[in-house]
């Protein structure tokens, strides 16, 4: 209730605090859904992220307020621009070696389409790690990518050699 009211009250939060309202947010809007499939609607998403908009321009930048933000948008509608999604690439710009950042960066601009933005994230994932497990992760999903390009392109979905 203290963060809800400095945020309220006109008051600067540091981004340590906006990052902690947004998680607190973020817990209470996953207890009651209100988009189909238990994802969060564009409202909720909206509100939850709505503290860690002044934390964009803090210095040092927190990984933690890309990665949530990451997160919210994961478990909610498909509403997003590529000019919301940059937000993304500029954490994935601070935080070059971490791969749950550029997997999920990578996934959410598939999911809306960006295919050429993706497929870049998922080459910059490839060559920054050698987390077999994020290995994998980002090579199924360029594999999945593949598919839908050649299923747009009108050719047979041939999947991605491993």
């Amino acid at each position: 209730k203290y963060l809800e009211s400095a945020l309220r009250g006109g008051g600067t939060l540091r981004p340590r605090a906006s990052y902690e309202l947004a998680r607190l947010r973020y817990a209470e809007a996953k207890k009651k859904p209100a988009a189909q499939g238990d994802r969060l609607s564009a409202e909720q998403a909206t509100d939850v992220l709505q503290p860690l908009a002044g934390s964009r321009r803090a210095s040092p930048p927190l990984l933690e307020t890309y990665a949530l933000t990451a997160d919210v948008w994961s478990h909610s509608v498909p509403a997003f621009t590529r000019q919301n999604l940059a937000f993304l690439d500029e954490g994935v710009g601070c935080f070059p070696r971490n791969l749950p950042l550029i997997y999920q960066a990578a996934w959410l601009n598939a999911r809306q389409g960006f295919t050429t933005e993706a497929d870049a994230l998922i080459v910059r994932g490839l060559n920054a790690g050698a987390d077999p497990a994020f290995r994998t992760r980002l090579e199924q999903l360029r594999s999945r990518l593949s598919l839908v390009n050649n299923a747009n392109a009108g050719t047979p979905a041939v999947p991605a050699q491993p």
